[in-house]
């Protein structure tokens, strides 16, 4: 079991640096991992992570 605590939208929006409601939307969208506890949304600092490590990796582009 993870006891790793669950992040808020503030939360995660301070770490992923943009704004609170564009981190529901993603979440909404299934573009970042996330969660629903009750009618909240949850996110986990390593899950995050992850996705954010992936996202850079897929962005990079060979170099000619």
């Amino acid at each position: 079991m993870n006891n790793e605590a669950l992040m808020t939208p503030k939360d995660a929006g301070e770490f992923l640096r943009i704004n609170p409601k564009t981190v529901i939307r993603f979440a909404r969208e299934q573009l970042i991992p996330a969660m629903r506890v009750g009618k909240q949304w949850r996110f986990r600092r390593g899950d995050l992570t992850a996705w954010t490590r992936k996202q850079v990796k897929s962005t990079r582009q060979p170099v000619e």
